[in-house]
């Protein structure tokens, strides 16, 4: 009876944290996981091009 209420209880508790307080974190990191994973590959081949193109055309 009480481990079920307490389990109970912490669930609906979870459910409704969650959704609130987990759902922004969650959609932040899964963009900033994805994105550092992704940017650093395209980062560093197109790093090579943008100042180039970046130099031009401040020149």
């Amino acid at each position: 009876m009480d481990p079920s209420m307490i389990k109970k209880i912490q669930d609906k508790r979870q459910e409704k944290t969650q959704p609130e307080g987990e759902r922004l974190p969650a959609i932040r990191d899964l963009p900033h996981s994805e994105k550092p994973r992704k940017s650093p590959e395209k980062s560093d081949s197109s790093k090579s091009e943008p100042p180039t193109v970046i130099e031009i055309q401040v020149a």
